[in-house]
């Protein structure tokens, strides 16, 4: 295997465990609703994308998508300190 190989290799671990085991899939809330809850997790970045967008990232079982979105929705928060 190649560097690049490995390197991929060790994300894609590190990605799965924390999928199967640290992030929650909380789904998400809009108009007061629950959505998508135990199949989807949504988080925050700490980035804003515009004054009525932030970044977001998207994760299921199979899948992991960095987007953005309206600021207005109930997504996660996960707390991460720095240093």
């Amino acid at each position: 295997m190649g560097d690049t190989d490995d390197k991929f290799c060790t994300i894609y671990i590190i990605v799965t465990i924390l999928l199967n085991h640290y992030l929650l899939r909380g789904g998400y809330v809009s108009n007061s609703s629950l959505y998508n809850v135990g199949s989807v997790g949504y988080y925050w970045s700490s980035t804003p994308y515009s004054s009525n967008n932030a970044y977001i990232l998207l994760f299921s079982s199979n899948t992991i998508t960095a987007d953005y979105t309206g600021r207005d929705l109930g997504y996660s928060v996960r707390c991460v300190a720095a240093g």
